[in-house]
């Protein structure tokens, strides 16, 4: 009987109890079990997925994954001889699946959900054995990786994936210890994954509009699948995150996720719909109501006072900035104007695509008026715009010490000068760890500063006095996004 064995000779310090179920990770797509035998123990038969069609194989993947009160719904498709099997945690509303994160929220509460699907669980999921992760690419047979180059779903989250491009072999990508490179062939296999998946959602999306869902809810339903599909807080490589964010700008702006206001009503669009006109973001004292809509915490029509107080093309936060940043990004949006709304103390930054003249940036980030009312504001901070205050007094001073800096130390260390006064002006007293108060000592303030610029760039530079009353007296304007999770 013929066959293959594999002995591998371990340092005595290596635990060998999670053996088998490493071996199991190895095994993708195969008809026959491996026997692993450790020291002189009994032989265990290790399965690697069986089947060979897609319905066969996500079969297999849900005896081995799923656990009492799960369900999963399984996307397969089959595009350039690739074929891919997705298995994405979720419950059912009639006929239409409702996929996890957002999808429990519209679901009654009751034990069984609350008990696999709360986020307050995870302890309880730490102390079973890990689940098996089966994010898997296979070509031939053989074992690849277990992610692709630029994806990695959110965490603790309970999806799968087998990509199978055996059928192709102009699809075998490049493999390293490391895992996949990233070269023209992986990049190939994630459009294939990612264009299904999206297509998958705008599906789903379209039918929960159907039976009646509120466009309220469809966009956090939306956004909150493509915050999972693309999210680059698990990228370390900057090739990495640079991919993640052109599939998220190219692919998300398919989905019905942007809740926009046109003329006093919210209307559900796409960034495709939407595209070239003004984006305006910001808040105002409506803020928490228009989110608890949103999420469905709050079951009733928006009042009418609260759509007029939002001006034409307001961008409704709906949890997918993380996605919806780049899409600005590579649509050349800039900001053009920062509004103020005394009634509602409204704060707004209007962007525009590709404006004719472009604002002076410090750090990255545009300098431009802001309304009298603001003067004493530094910075505006919302995930998805920034820009300072030209007006501002401690803006003023410490571009004009910016500049006296980088004269000492030359150009070349412009960015990382600019970075370090961005810090203290964003971070103003939290980041000077001082009492401030009525009795603060700014001088003790300014020598501390002035020796950790000095030590830094190697020049004397002294901080002055006036600069420190500035930067504790300005204010900084931001909106801490908010999440189901920290509510």
């Amino acid at each position: 009987m013929g066959g293959t064995i594999i002995r591998l000779f371990l340092r005595k310090d290596v635990e060998l109890e999670k053996l088998p179920q490493e071996v199991s990770r190895w095994l993708v797509f195969l008809e026959f079990p491996v026997e692993v035998v450790v020291d002189n123990e009994t032989p265990q038969q290790i399965w690697g997925i069986k089947g060979n069609l897609p319905q066969e194989i996500s079969n297999d993947i849900m005896k081995s994954v799923a656990e009492p009160g799960e369900e999963y719904c399984p996307i397969i498709f089959n595009r350039d001889g690739v074929e891919v099997v997705v298995l994405w945690e979720a419950n059912r509303l009639g006929n239409n699946y409702l996929l996890a994160p957002a999808g429990r929220h519209l679901l009654p509460l009751d034990v069984s959900l609350f008990r696999y699907w709360n986020s307050g669980d995870f302890p309880r999921r730490h102390k079973r054995e890990e689940p098996r992760t089966l994010r898997k690419i296979a070509n031939g047979g053989i074992y690849l990786a277990d992610d692709l180059p630029g994806f990695k779903v959110a965490e603790r989250t309970r999806f799968h994936y087998v990509v199978d491009c055996r059928r192709e072999r102009r699809f075998t990508p490049l493999v390293s210890r490391s895992g996949i490179a990233i070269d023209g062939n992986a990049i190939s296999i994630l459009q294939i994954l990612v264009e299904g998946l999206v297509e998958f959602v705008v599906s789903n999306v379209e039918s929960l509009l159907k039976t009646g869902i509120s466009k309220y809810f469809t966009a956090y339903y939306a956004a909150s699948a493509m915050s999972l599909l693309f999210d680059r807080s698990r990228l370390k490589e900057t090739d990495e995150v640079v991919l993640s964010a052109v599939f998220a700008a190219q692919q998300a702006r398919k989905v019905p996720m942007l809740l926009i206001v046109e003329q006093s009503e919210i209307a559900l669009k796409t960034w495709k719909d939407h595209e070239g006109r003004p984006v305006v973001i910001g808040r105002n004292i409506y803020d928490n109501l228009l989110k608890s809509v949103v999420i469905g915490i709050a079951e009733f029509p928006l009042p009418h006072e609260v759509l007029q107080s939002l001006p034409d093309n307001y961008l409704v936060p709906a949890g997918a900035e993380d996605v919806i940043h780049p899409i600005l990004l590579l649509a050349q949006y800039e900001p053009t104007q920062v509004r103020y709304v005394p009634s509602t103390k409204g704060v707004f930054i209007v962007c525009n695509p590709k404006p004719k003249d472009s604002a002076i940036t410090f750090s990255g980030i545009p300098v431009l008026e802001f309304p009298a009312e603001l003067v004493h504001v530094s910075l505006i901070r919302f995930d998805l715009a920034k820009c300072w205050n030209k007006s501002n007094d401690a803006v003023q001073q410490w571009f004009s010490l910016a500049s006296t800096i980088i004269t000492g130390v030359g150009e070349p260390q412009r960015k990382k000068v600019e970075e370090n006064i961005e810090h203290l002006l964003r971070g103003s007293e939290k980041e000077l760890m001082f009492d401030i108060g009525p009795e603060t000592n700014h001088q003790a303030i300014s020598d501390k500063l002035s020796r950790q610029f000095t030590s830094q760039f190697q020049v004397d530079i002294e901080i002055p006095i006036d600069a420190i009353k500035v930067l504790l007296s300005a204010r900084v304007i931001s909106d801490d996004l908010w999440h189901w999770d920290n509510f």
